[in-house]
């Protein structure tokens, strides 16, 4: 609750969104931090101000997380972007538990890609990360699998020709899968981050406990004023006749689409 207590006077003047061309379209952002996605009036804020793009950076990895998103991007009629890190405890990526075989630890699905991403930049000058093409995505865990697949039967075979009890194969066999199944569960915080479209459909995420991938989703803008003729939250179904909103020092005039 520390941070309730310094940053909790923050000025209203920081919920001002803004507008920028990207690419030839206009875009109209604004952001709301953590927590404070959950508070009505401050989403109201920035649904006044005509915002197509909505940012909420978070540490929240509950499951309630995502169901706000998608009410944001349905009442806003926007897309919402979350990002939550994913953070790994200290060492869980490289420190085995003495129980699988040599080399094991380096062969797990999953495990942190070692190619570089591709990027591209933008018109003003920004670089942007993009992962691996489908095809070439989809063939290295086949790879993977396969020369999993291969050691495993290599392990059993060997196990089968040694002597002693037949039950003790199943034990044995056990504990480098449970090994490996500690290991991923160490996350100090398992990520989570989507993307969400206006209509409130979950275009991409939420991705968990994968600290090397990258979310992205090919949008339309144009979907947020199909989006408004349906359902305009700060608009025509606003009642403005009736129901009266401010925020000392923000302007909520609107932003042009």
């Amino acid at each position: 609750m520390l941070r309730v207590v310094i940053w909790a006077q923050g000025s209203p003047a920081t919920l001002k969104a803004v507008s920028t061309p990207i690419r030839g379209v206009r875009v109209n952002l604004a952001a709301a931090i953590c927590w404070e996605n959950y508070m009505p009036l401050l989403r109201q804020a920035l649904y006044a101000q005509n915002v197509n793009l909505w940012l909420a950076p978070t540490a929240d990895g509950r499951d309630a997380w995502l169901p706000l998103l998608r009410t944001i991007a349905l009442e806003g009629r926007c897309f919402v972007v979350s990002s939550n890190m994913c953070v790994r405890e200290s060492g869980s990526e490289v420190v085995g538990d003495g129980d699988d075989p040599a080399g094991e630890d380096w062969a797990e699905e999953g495990s942190r890609p070692t190619g570089r991403r591709n990027s591209c930049l933008t018109e003003e000058g920004f670089e942007i990360a993009l992962p691996p093409s489908p095809s070439s995505a989809a063939a290295v865990p086949a790879t993977s699998a396969s020369a999993i697949a291969d050691e495993e039967e290599h392990r059993r075979r060997r196990r089968s020709a040694e002597p002693g009890p037949e039950k003790s194969a199943p034990a044995v066999a056990a504990k480098p899968k449970k090994g490996r199944q500690q290991r991923k569960q160490r996350f100090v915080s398992r990520g989570g981050s989507a993307i969400v479209g206006p209509a409130g459909d979950v275009l991409a995420g939420p991705q968990w406990e994968d600290d090397a991938g990258i979310i992205y989703a090919d949008v339309d803008f144009e979907d947020c004023i199909r989006g408004r003729l349906d359902l305009d939250a700060a608009g025509s179904y606003s009642r403005n006749d009736s129901f009266k909103f401010s925020v000392e020092g923000l302007d909520l005039d609107p932003l042009p689409y």
